[in-house]
């Protein structure tokens, strides 16, 4: 929850200021403003997939707030998690900024809205008229991702095992978007600590007897 909507506050920062960065070039800024809402659709997908109505804030947070007001979780994926999606994948490259594996691209931001609309498809009447329009757009984004594929730089491996050998790690052409750490350590979050990821995914031991 708390890394979430520090992701998000940050999302919301570079997008309200983006407008103060008269240096930047009309392509820097399309692909700084389409990651910002990549990640901001995402995280609010994620929030509201496992918390439900949640508070919605698109505005970057400057000072201390004590009270907080649920959103309908429809409004937050027809206002937010939607439009972001969509604007990402109209707005950003093919290849990660700057060649930085881990950036969002095109093949992530164009594969987003078909799981974001399937998810906002649940919460219609089903079988109604609403609930098959937004398969149906679920479908559409899926779609144009599969038939684009190569353009995308997606590409099957010919063989189950080439997905996990070393020298496919990061730049793996099944993986529409992947969350790496730098070799260069400088660059990681905690560079004493790279990555804590999987603290979240383990039991808990400690205090356990002989472990």
């Amino acid at each position: 929850w708390n890394r979430v909507y520090d992701n998000i506050n940050v999302c919301n920062t570079i997008i309200g200021r983006l407008d103060d960065c008269k240096e930047l070039s009309a392509d820097k800024r399309s692909d700084f403003e389409g990651e910002a809402k990549f990640m901001r659709s995402y995280c609010y997908w994620w929030l509201t997939e496992f918390f439900g109505d949640i508070e919605l804030k698109t505005k970057e947070t400057k000072d201390p707030v004590f009270t907080a007001k649920r959103t309908d979780r429809k409004t937050i994926y027809d206002e937010v998690i939607i439009p972001d999606a969509k604007f990402a994948a109209e707005n950003l490259p093919v290849t990660p900024y700057e060649g930085n594996v881990g950036r969002s691209t095109k093949k992530a931001a164009k594969a987003l809205p078909a799981r974001v609309l399937l998810t906002r498809a649940q919460y219609e009447e089903a079988g109604s008229d609403a609930q098959k329009a937004f398969y149906q757009q679920a479908l559409d984004a899926a779609l144009d991702v599969i038939n684009n594929k190569a353009a995308l730089g997606i590409r099957i491996y010919d063989t189950y095992d080439e997905i996990w050998q070393a020298k496919n790690n990061k730049t793996n052409t099944e993986f529409l978007w992947v969350c790496s750490h730098s070799s260069n350590s400088n660059l990681n979050p905690q560079k004493n600590n790279p990555n804590r990821l999987h603290v979240y995914f383990t039991p808990k031991l400690i205090k356990k007897c002989g472990i």
